[in-house]
């Protein structure tokens, strides 16, 4: 289940939302680490996505909306909730194997 985006009234809490995922994109991108756990990123992210949708005039150059994520984090990084998708990699050669054969 999606939690619902974060709602955004004005365009003061617009350019305050893209700061707040602008912020804690860079971090978690730069070491790992957020002041934001995964689930209220992905909420702020949407209610910016909505925001931009309902007034496109009003978009930031620098929302999150027009970019890819930063880059590959290295080692590791906590979740919130575990990422299942991953539980049965026991070693980096199939991982490897997968993203080669892609």
């Amino acid at each position: 289940m999606t939690t619902p985006a974060a709602v955004i009234v004005d365009v003061a809490a617009y350019a305050q939302a893209v700061e707040d995922a602008v912020k804690a994109s860079a971090a978690y991108y730069a070491g790992g680490t957020s002041a934001l756990d995964d689930d209220t990123y992905d909420r702020l992210v949407r209610g910016i996505v909505a925001w931009e949708a309902e007034h496109p005039d009003q978009v930031l150059p620098h929302s999150p909306t027009g970019k890819v994520a930063g880059g590959a984090v290295e080692g590791d990084v906590p979740h919130t909730v575990a990422m299942l998708s991953l539980d049965n990699v026991f070693s980096s050669e199939p991982s490897r194997s997968w993203t080669v054969s892609r």
